[in-house]
């Protein structure tokens, strides 16, 4: 793990670890980005929008949008599961990094 040293406003220094690219395989974080980015994809090739995801899915629109931007961290996994079921393809698809 590599590490760098973050310091606050009031001068306080912390040790930050940054996860190798092994160690993103296993995180959580990193594997919503890589479900954001298949969702994505998927939808495109469908031609789909996001309302018209969300509307199969059973979800709102904005879950949707929150998915396959940058708070895809405030999305649940029954969500990513009803988007995946939208879509046509199960969830290790979504999660395939390839």
């Amino acid at each position: 793990m590599n590490e760098f040293d973050a310091g606050d406003y009031k001068g306080e220094c912390e040790i930050i670890s940054i996860p190798t690219d092994n160690e993103k395989l296993n995180n959580q974080w990193w594997n919503m980005r890589i479900v954001s980015r298949n969702v994505k994809k998927l939808r495109h090739e469908k031609g789909w929008s996001q309302t018209e995801v969300a509307i199969r899915a059973g979800v709102q629109a904005y879950q949707v949008c929150q998915l396959e931007g940058d708070k895809y961290y405030k999305v649940t996994f029954y969500t990513v599961g009803l988007v995946a079921r939208a879509l046509g393809v199960s969830i290790s698809i979504l999660t395939n990094p390839d």
